[in-house]
């Protein structure tokens, strides 16, 4: 994300959009799923999403143009 991005959830029509005022865009980056907030990493380069339906974790990296890339899940266990 540069600095004037803005990541929008928008858990009713169940999409993720990066929202850019310098360059008047708008890019869905997810769409489909219905997204938990996110968490985003220190140096803004990382953002994870959980699909709240499946419990799938996302990630989304600058680096891959913030395409994302679903993360294996571990096992669960009820203790």
């Amino acid at each position: 994300m540069a600095g004037d991005n803005i990541v929008a959830v928008e858990s009713d029509k169940q999409r993720v959009r990066l929202i850019s005022e310098s360059e008047n865009l708008v890019t869905t980056l997810i769409s489909g799923f219905k997204a938990g907030k996110p968490a985003i990493n220190k140096t803004r380069d990382k953002m994870y999403f959980i699909d709240v339906k499946s419990a799938k974790v996302y990630i989304l990296r600058r680096e891959n143009s913030w395409q994302p890339e679903p993360q294996p899940s571990a096992p669960y266990r009820q203790s």
